[in-house]
């Protein structure tokens, strides 16, 4: 009910009429058949798929009117328009499952093709050709279909060949023929370029079942169903057709459909020879009108011809035995071409000779790589497209270095020394020029090209190049601008690449003392630089090209930059922003940036290093969310501390005093500001200056913190005591509570005191002298100092400094003998005696 034409007409109606004795009848059927698909939505059209192609696909290829066959391939074409290409509304998701749905019906619509291919009208026949020519373009055909229909291709071919001289009233004809001939090739070379590998086509498309119901009534059949592919079974009622449609074409297609799926073999080689035959004399054909200047029209038709000869070698003929048993036809075409290089031109005809002479090349490259392994069709080929490189030329510039690619790659007849470095250096000229920074010429299939032949030719070089080798340099100097030109396109590029930059740094570019020294060094300074634009983003909020790449990748780059060497002042900067914990890229490669920053440190100052590792812990400069954990940076400056230690921490102690002072002064100064009490940032500031100098401490050996850095010394003693006012202790002033905060920060104070005994005297002592008011905060300190007095790592460092600390500590009770602290004063003193108690027993 939904499929009505726009006289109001249904498909039923329709369909009977196209049964009809009289064309004019037919002919108005077809018409109403393309109204119901203009005037129908692209939805209900695929659910009616199953009602309409078999009418469609019949009037299109079969009838016996050409009038209605034209405007049966019309319909045809504007189905699969309207189905598929058309629909800008539709998802990808389901466009997919509409083209996987249409290849269901391929072999219904081959079966009427291949009927229409063979023929015996030779209108007809062309109309079947036409008919191919919209399948491929828009269905799935599988490489045993294709092998169907190409057959048929040798008589069609043979129907409009031209031979000998012709006179003037059969030029008009001879016109008529090429046209036509044109429309042929041009259905050839589309079905050639749909063949799919056979795994991937069996994935996409499966054998429909034709099943015909018995039990149908005899009036109207509702039997007929379409299983479609991958079990997901949908039935498909042909409820408009009747008994006697099923009985024309039922039986014939199923015929047909069988030869299609069981007949593997019937691309013999004999048909391969006639076929190559046919283009073969074609070829010849055009060729000898050189003499009074070819056409426009004759060199479109040779594009096509030499097309589908490529294509035809590539898909079937270099898998078939012709080449093991020498196929005289398949050697003289191919000699043919390769002798007709270049084809000629006038001057408007440079663009489509070019594209011409871009594909015979192409083609004689890739036949004759398997049937001539002479050295000297090579070099000629090459000899022709050498002075032709034009980077600006997008398409004749991708052709030519497909060509110059399979030439110079190819191991089995590759050219002469000479024909090989004149074309690298030709090369070299148009892409790796100084002249050349267009992107657009960059991302352009032809320099992909060049840059794959660049990076081959670079990873087999070993040690300096030779004097005729000029193309070397440039290839090597202006491999970054490619990578910094795909960005994140086109990864296996630019993993290539990299690699060969890691390759020409370790092999090529070594020391050298030779006339090559000063260019190798501008090289090298040369690579440094196009490191730079690879971390840099425009704006604090656009990610880095480094920061798009993989893992993998971005692994090799750092390797890269380990590899050259004095990295420059920016490099470091934008490294030191990408090794923070919110830098943009996983851990391990922030990891490996400091590890690869460490085997650099001898070509970079040493302050410019320093700088690197303090910054890259990622401690806070401002007020940030209390919500924070406060041991979010230990990873960081666990690995930032292990970076200081392979320094020397006495060499490096007075040299990030300044940095962990500032980290530790904010505490100090918002010691009277309750306020600012809770701000985690303080003590997470606070926090990465102890670790850092815990860990270094542990190094000095004999050497005391206090003669290394003593204000840093006398800045940490006051932090600590400031900490201590922050740590919440229980109300009843015992001991048995303990500080969750005190907790935290413990191991490395302790490890600090231990490793520094003359450190925690000092910190005593200035608590002693400072401690005045009997309020909260003296409290907490004293709490804290008990703490550490019983821990039981820490007895060695007071008894090295005991007199010391009896005094500190007999000072601290003077001070408190009238006040709420008397009796935490005094349980202090009571346990350091026992401290210092059992030193003097065990010296007893």
């Amino acid at each position: 009910k939904f499929l009505l034409s726009g006289r109001g007409r249904s498909l039923q109606e329709l369909s009977h009429q196209l049964h009809h004795p009289a064309g004019a009848v037919r002919l108005s059927a077809v018409r109403g058949l393309s109204s119901i698909i203009e005037e129908t939505s692209s939805d209900v059209l695929v659910t009616n798929l199953s009602l309409l192609l078999p009418v469609i696909s019949k009037c299109a290829c079969v009838d016996e009117e050409e009038n209605i066959r034209n405007t049966g391939l019309t319909a045809l074409q504007l189905l699969i328009r309207r189905t598929i290409n058309d629909d800008t509304d539709v998802e990808t998701v389901a466009i997919e499952n509409r083209k996987k749905l249409w290849n269901s019906f391929v072999p219904l619509i081959t079966a009427y093709v291949t009927s229409a291919l063979h023929s015996l009208d030779r209108s007809t026949r062309l109309d079947g050709s036409r008919a191919v020519d919209i399948m491929s373009r828009s269905l799935t055909l599988g490489k045993d279909i294709i092998a169907n229909m190409l057959p048929a291709y040798s008589t069609l071919l043979q129907d409009y060949c031209q031979y000998g001289n012709s006179t003037n009233s059969e030029k008009k004809d001879q016109n008529r023929k090429s046209n036509k001939r044109m429309i042929l090739l041009q259905a050839l070379v589309s079905l050639l370029q749909s063949v799919k590998q056979e795994a991937s086509y069996k994935d996409e498309i499966r054998d429909p079942d034709l099943i015909i119901n018995e039990s149908s009534s005899s009036s109207t059949v509702h039997g007929l169903i379409l299983l479609t592919p991958k079990q997901e079974r949908t039935t498909y009622l042909l409820s408009t057709l009747t008994a006697a449609t099923i009985k024309d074409y039922g039986k014939v297609l199923m015929e047909s459909y069988l030869t299609v799926k069981n007949n593997n073999d019937v691309l013999s080689e004999s048909n391969l020879t006639n076929l190559l035959s046919k283009l073969r004399d074609i070829f010849v054909e055009i060729l000898e009108r050189r003499e009074r200047q070819l056409k426009n029209s004759d060199l479109e038709e040779l594009s096509l011809l030499i097309q589908s000869i490529h294509l035809l070698w590539k898909n079937f003929l270099q898998l078939s035995s012709l080449i093991t048993t020498g196929s005289n036809v398949l050697k003289q075409l191919w000699n043919i071409m390769r002798d007709s290089i270049p084809i000629p031109a006038n001057s408007n005809q440079d663009e489509i000779a070019t594209t011409v002479n871009g594909f015979l090349c192409l083609a004689v490259m890739d036949i004759g790589s398997s049937l001539n392994n002479d050295q000297k069709w090579t070099t000629s080929v090459l000899d022709y497209l050498i002075p032709r490189l034009d980077a600006s030329d997008f398409h004749a510039a991708s052709t030519t270095m497909n060509v110059i690619t399979g030439l110079l790659m190819n191991n089995t007849t590759p050219p002469t020394e000479d024909t090989r470095d004149a074309a690298l250096n030709q090369i070299a000229e148009v892409y790796f020029s100084s002249s050349f920074i267009d992107i657009n010429i960059s991302r352009s299939a032809g320099a992909r090209k060049a840059v794959y032949i660049a990076t081959h030719i670079l990873q087999e070089q070993y040690g300096v190049w030779q004097q005729e080798e000029k193309y070397i340099p440039g290839m090597i100097r202006h491999l970054f601008d490619y990578l910094l030109s795909y960005k994140n396109d086109f990864l296996p590029d630019s993993v290539r690449i990299v690699e060969t930059l890691l390759h020409c740094v370790h092999r090529i570019l070594l020391p050298s003392s030779d006339n090559h020294a000063e260019l190798i060094r501008s090289l090298q300074a040369t690579l440094r630089q196009g490191l730079d634009p690879l971390f840099d983003g425009k704006n604090k909020r656009e990610c880095c090209i480094f920061q798009l790449y993989p893992t993998s990748l971005q692994h090799k780059i750092i390797c890269l930059i380990v590899a050259l060497q004095s990295p420059s002042d920016k490099l470091v900067q934008s490294l030191t922003k990408l090794s923070l914990s919110n830098g943009g890229i996983p851990k391990s490669i922030s990891k490996f940036i400091v590890e690869a920053m460490h085997l650099t440190r001898r070509t970079i100052p040493m302050q410019r290093y320093l700088v690197f590792i303090m910054t890259s812990i990622g401690v806070p400069n401002k007020k940030m969310d209390d919500t924070l954990i406060l041991t979010n940076l230990d990873l960081e400056v666990r690995r930032a501390s292990r970076a200081l230690r392979r320094c020397g921490s006495a060499k490096v102690l007075p040299m990030i005093q300044g940095v962990l002072s500032s980290w530790s002064k904010s505490l100090i100064k918002t010691f009277n500001d309750d306020d600012d009490k809770n701000d985690k940032y303080l003590l997470i500031r606070f926090r990465a200056a102890l670790l850092i100098i815990a860990v270094l401490s542990h190094d000095l050996a004999e050497q005391d913190l206090y003669h290394v850095v003593p204000e840093l010394c006398h800045t940490l003693i006051k932090c600590c005591i400031a900490f201590f006012t922050y740590c919440s202790w229980d109300n009843n002033g015992n001991n048995d509570g303990r500080s969750e905060l005190f907790s935290m920060f413990e191991r490395p104070m302790i490890a600090l005191f231990r490793a520094q005994p003359q450190f925690l005297k000092a910190l005593v002592k200035e608590i002693a002298n400072t401690l005045e008011k009997d309020d909260a905060d003296s409290r907490k300190i004293l709490t804290a100092v008990h703490e550490i007095i019983q821990h039981f790592d820490l007895p060695g460092a007071i008894r090295a400094h005991g007199a010391d600390w009896m005094k500190a500590v007999q000072t601290i009770v003077s001070s408190f003998s009238n006040g709420p602290n008397m009796h935490l004063a005094q349980v202090l003193l009571t346990s350091l005696q026992l401290v210092i108690g059992d030193d003097e027993n065990d010296d007893k």
